[in-house]
Parts: C-alpha cells; sequence; structure tokens
C-alpha cells in the first residue's frame, strides 16, 4: 500500500485549503494518508546567517525524517500575490537548504483554493 504525507501550506485557522486538503484525502482509498497539520509551527524566518550557523528549526528537522517514510505528497496551498503562502515559502526554503532529496522521484499533487479573484 502506498503511503502519502498530506499539508497544506496555510497557517489560517480558517483554511480552505485544510478543507480542500481534508475532502481530497475523504476521496482516496487505495493509499494510507497521514494529513499533517502544521498551522501552529512558528519557524524562524530562513536566513543566510542561520544556515552559516548550521541552525535547523525542530519542526523541519521533523518534516525531513517523516517525509522519507511517504511514497508521495499531497499539498494544498493558498495564492498570496501570485506565489505561495510566506509561511509555506518559508518552510520550503529551510527544506531546500537541508536536504535535496525531500520530494525527490515522489510524485506530488499540488491544489490550490483561494476565494480572492485571481487566487488559486
Amino acid at each position: 500500500m502506498k503511503k502519502i504525507l498530506a499539508l497544506a501550506g496555510s497557517n489560517s485557522s480558517k483554511s480552505i485549503n485544510y478543507q480542500l486538503l481534508n475532502y481530497t484525502v475523504s476521496l482516496i482509498h487505495n493509499c494510507e494518508i497521514n494529513v499533517l497539520d502544521i498551522r501552529n509551527w512558528i519557524i524562524p524566518i530562513y536566513s543566510v546567517d542561520m544556515d552559516g550557523d548550521k541552525f535547523t528549526p525542530k519542526e523541519i528537522n521533523s518534516l525531513m525524517s517523516l517525509a522519507g517514510e511517504f511514497d508521495g505528497f499531497i499539498i494544498s496551498t493558498p495564492e498570496h500575490n501570485s506565489g505561495p503562502t510566506a509561511f509555506f515559502k518559508n518552510i520550503t526554503d529551510w527544506l531546500s537548504r537541508r536536504s535535496d532529496k525531500v520530494f525527490m522521484d515522489k510524485p506530488v499533487l499540488l491544489m490550490s483554493a483561494s476565494p480572492g479573484r485571481r487566487g488559486g
């Protein structure tokens, strides 16, 4: 059985992307799916200075370890100003500086929902 890690790139308590993620997960029956709620993560903004100190937030270390256990990912993130949320971008910045293998050779279903006229 395939194992999938699902997460939403929003830190909003009322995130419609978490709603979309949970709805999508409810439609998939032939995989083991773990929904990771990252809304309460407080991660410092990535900086070159922290990179030089080799500091890594514990949440990023946990996500890198956890990601290795899964065969694929489902990610739902809002669109803010034609890009991902600053919250999710910061997480991907940290991940990309700590490992280039988190998503390597693994399928990703990337979704977006936004109530704005130009979003989603």
